[in-house]
């Protein structure tokens, strides 16, 4: 099962996805829906290193937070035993090892 050659036809699905993935023509540059002065005024919201652009939790508008306060609230989130179990070390390596393992069947 291993082998790329014994599925020629999968193969030559996964280079045509690869190829229609990486055609830049296949690629939109979306359409800018801010007027200039917005564009602006963002530009200098994401240079102050002091301030946090993020999605609002529950909805579709962009907040601004102050990074401390943002900093502060997520660390509380992360420290909520409730929410999260604390790990000794990191499980990152282990995590991809178990999905190049999947991925190989």
């Amino acid at each position: 099962m291993g082998s790329t050659q014994a599925s020629p036809e999968v193969e030559l699905f996964l280079e045509k996805v690869r190829n229609d993935i990486l055609d830049p023509n296949n690629i939109k540059k979306p359409k800018d829906n801010l007027s200039k002065e917005e564009t602006e005024a963002l530009k200098s919201l994401r240079r102050d290193d002091q301030n946090v652009i993020r999605i609002q939790d529950k909805g579709s508008r962009f907040v601004v937070l102050d990074k401390n306060d943002y900093v502060e609230k997520m660390s509380s989130q992360l420290d909520n035993e409730l929410h999260y179990n604390s790990v000794s070390d990191d499980p990152t390596n282990s995590h991809f090892s178990k999905i190049g393992q999947w991925c190989k069947k």
